[in-house]
């Protein structure tokens, strides 16, 4: 599978890490202040079943009915010449549950350069199982293919809810995209960051 430049410009600078960040204040080149922390640290789960459809943000609560919103917070940093993305892995639009992994709070720390150049050499395909990409909203996206080698987004595939844009959970409870509308019903030219 080939991919487009810009798709293999953002996961060819991708360096991923998932993180109990606190709110970082300002850039600086001192990384630490992004406070890394233990990888895929969990939060609160959503009270999901399988099948229902879920509106944002009226539907979005744990099992205590506390709501989970998504929270993505998306740093310029001149100095350091990167762009530092942390969020909590939540949607922020309506989703139907398709299977029993309900989702969780998952922290990530995404660090991208601030500009990106096109990489020399010849043009390598990404990865087909993983995160490839990080969406506006703080939602990775992962490769075409599902733990199993399923087809993600093949619609008379194994995997039936993969394919939608809306996305789905991991069994480790992790909210992804494979489809490359990445979260948006109708993307349009910032739909990618």
């Amino acid at each position: 599978m080939k991919v487009s430049s810009s798709l293999m410009l953002l996961w060819s600078f991708l360096c991923v890490s998932s993180t109990d960040a606190q709110k970082a204040t300002s850039c600086s080149d001192n990384m630490a202040s992004f406070k890394p922390g233990a990888t895929n640290a969990k939060g609160r789960c959503m009270n999901w079943v399988k099948g229902k459809s879920y509106t944002y943000p009226d539907d979005f609560k744990d099992a205590s009915d506390v709501a989970i919103l998504n929270v993505v917070d998306i740093y310029k940093c001149p100095t350091s010449k990167k762009r530092i993305i942390i969020s909590n892995g939540v949607p922020d639009h309506t989703v139907k549950q398709g299977n029993g992994n309900i989702p969780c709070e998952i922290r990530w720390a995404i660090t991208l350069p601030l500009v990106t150049e096109k990489p020399e050499g010849e043009i390598q395909e990404i990865p087909i199982r993983g995160i490839i990409a990080m969406s506006a909203n703080g939602v990775p996206a992962y490769g075409p293919q599902e733990v199993g080698s399923d087809n993600a987004v093949d619609p008379t595939g194994q995997i039936q809810d993969a394919q939608f844009w809306y996305g789905h959970a991991t069994m480790q409870k992790v909210w992804h995209f494979h489809n490359p509308y990445m979260g948006k019903e109708a993307p349009d030219k910032d739909t990618l960051l």
